[in-house]
């Protein structure tokens, strides 16, 4: 059982640090970042298009703050989810 690790990813064209779910659902390459949706809210890792206003939220887990979700980024230390 995995826990906290990033779940291999083998999509043929899928661009190292892009987010699987966009690119699998809405065919769009594009960069893995710390997200939030509001200030209320917590913090997660995924991906943002502005001018198609396409997001995705691809980890599993939540974080408190940026700093943990960034590290958790930049680590590998997150799970992908399987679906949007």
């Amino acid at each position: 059982m995995l826990d906290d690790v990033t779940v291999a990813i083998d999509r043929p064209g899928l661009p190292a640090g892009c987010g699987k779910l966009v690119w699998d659902y809405c065919h769009l390459a594009l960069p893995l970042q710390v997200m939030r949706q509001n200030t209320w809210t917590p913090f997660y890792i995924g991906t943002w298009d502005p001018d198609s206003l396409t997001c995705s939220q691809e980890s599993e887990q939540t974080y408190p703050t940026h700093e943990e979700a960034d590290q958790a980024l930049k680590s590998g230390n997150w799970t992908q989810r399987r679906r949007p």
